[in-house]
């Protein structure tokens, strides 16, 4: 579903650790990974910008907002531009404002990280693109989606390991270079009408034809 339900749907549930696939960015099926559009979902909603609600959201690489977190240290307040890297267009750049809860050095795959933490939100920047496809990705950066409200993470369907320990899981149809959302895609070079484009167009003829 859209955005603004799945994070509608993780709150109103009781079901925890609950988790939500940011699938239009999803590195592992060819996404940038520099999408910050539910960022800024995330940090419009009012119960999780004061804090009221927690929310973990894995991840953004961006290498600049890393350094600068770095260069901070742990629990220094930064400004923080965040997003479009790689010049992803949706979402563009997302203010970050906040306090960096960690940083992990060296990481095999994902580099440098950071964990900021703004109002009921800790966002997870790192240098390098990186699935998190583990619960032990996100408990090494202090992050347990289990005392959470809700935990975003860039997949599709969810990994064995977050399937296993999911109590309740939606997917966000969210923009991005592998965005599930067919009308968005703004397909032109094909024959009108056809759905989902044109959702109004008369129901086809489906009967069978029998061929002697």
């Amino acid at each position: 579903g859209a955005a603004e339900w799945c994070i509608a749907a993780a709150r109103a549930s009781r079901d925890r650790p609950f988790f939500i696939s940011d699938s239009g960015d999803n590195p592992t099926a060819g996404g940038a990974g520099d999408v910050a559009f539910m960022l800024e979902r995330l940090l419009s909603d009012p119960a999780l910008a004061t804090g009221r609600a927690t929310a973990i959201w894995a991840s953004v690489v961006d290498p600049a907002a890393v350094a600068e977190c770095a260069r901070a240290g742990e629990g220094a307040t930064v400004e923080l531009r965040v997003g479009g890297a790689f010049g992803s267009r949706p979402g563009a750049q997302v203010a970050l404002h906040g306090e960096v809860r960690t940083l992990s050095l060296g990481d095999g795959i994902g580099g440098d990280i950071a964990v900021v933490a703004s109002g009921g939100v800790r966002a997870v920047l790192t240098s390098r693109r990186k699935p998190f496809h583990f619960i032990q990705d996100l408990t090494r950066l202090g992050l347990d989606p289990a005392t959470h409200d809700l935990t975003v993470v860039k997949v599709g369907y969810l990994v064995p390991d977050l399937y296993d320990a999911a109590k309740g899981w939606v997917i966000a149809l969210t923009p991005g270079g592998v965005d599930q959302d067919i009308v968005r895609l703004g397909h032109t070079r094909l024959d009108r009408p056809i759905y989902p484009l044109d959702p109004e167009m008369p129901a086809p003829d489906l009967s069978p034809v029998i061929v002697h």
